[in-house]
């Protein structure tokens, strides 16, 4: 049977409930030429010129596109001590052009869809879908003010690619998205690591209000199981992990059992954290 994670009923309610009387929503859409291949193609860095990003003048991140530069465009050496914030005006950020959710039902269909329906939704409706390819690195610290993120299809690691020790993400809800990734496979990230490796100095990588739910991972890869996580896939070298007020619930996640056993199993929360680094302590906190 699938995997399906649910942490407290009495939370979810609470989150219906209060999404039931929220006023109309400031919504942006992908907005992103596609490639022959199914991916996203354009990126926009205009952030750069209007802020430091510091903590104090953090890049102020308005729309999908940007989001998409910053995991696509950049890497951890200028994103390392960087911060970013998603503007407090934007409710939704649609990982999908708007011209391809209105043609498939609209965004409200869309999203009354539970995780099993996301994956069916993505793999009939092929004609428009663009894919997010996250390929680089990531150090830095990024604020999304509460945004809620949906409709990512992708196949690389997830919404982010490689998480290096030092980053931080905080205040974010992720739903009907859905991950296909065959090596490592979660919907923040997919692999969190520390560069120096088992004997370098340990590092944390910090998640604090993060909700996911609806959202549909299937990783055929080779000890896809091992790798695949809703939150983040695995976690190498001398890395650490904290997170605080997690809302995590009707997830599937699936990975192949091993290289030589192609059993779909299901999969929990993370799929593997580091082992074996001098005697330390990699527990989350």
């Amino acid at each position: 049977a699938a995997a399906v994670i649910n942490y407290g009923a009495a939370s979810v309610e609470a989150l219906a409930a209060e999404n039931a009387n929220e006023p109309t929503k400031k919504v942006v859409y992908m907005e992103s030429a596609i490639h022959t291949d199914g991916y996203f193609t354009e990126t926009d860095n205009s952030f750069f010129f209007f802020f430091e990003g510091s903590k104090k003048d953090p890049y102020i991140i308005s729309t999908p596109k940007q989001l998409y530069h910053i995991v696509k465009g950049m890497n951890e050496n200028n994103t390392a001590d960087k911060y970013f914030k998603v503007d407090p005006s934007v409710d939704v950020f649609v990982l999908q052009t708007k011209s391809y959710m209105d043609a498939k039902g609209g965004l409200d269909a869309f999203m009354k869809l539970d995780a099993q329906g996301v994956k069916d939704f993505f793999d009939t409706n092929t004609t428009g879908r663009g894919r997010w390819m996250a390929n680089s690195n990531f150090k830095g610290n990024i604020d999304f003010s509460g945004v809620h993120i949906v409709g990512m299809y992708t196949s690389s690691f997830g919404m982010i690619n490689l998480v290096h020790i030092g980053a931080s993400f905080k205040d974010v809800t992720m739903s009907h998205c859905y991950n296909i990734s065959g090596d490592y496979s979660g919907t923040i990230a997919g692999r969190l690591h520390n560069p120096d490796g088992d004997t370098g100095t340990p590092g944390t990588v910090t998640f604090d209000k993060i909700a996911l739910y609806n959202n549909y991972q299937e990783n055929t890869g080779n000890n896809g199981y091992a790798r695949t996580g809703v939150l983040f896939g695995a976690s190498t070298g001398a890395t650490c992990v904290e997170w605080s007020n997690l809302l995590v619930y009707d997830n599937i996640a699936k990975g192949r059992k091993s290289s030589s056993d192609k059993t779909m199993m299901d999969c929990a929360l993370v799929g593997s954290y580091t082992t074996g680094w001098s005697g330390q302590n990699n527990d989350p906190k």
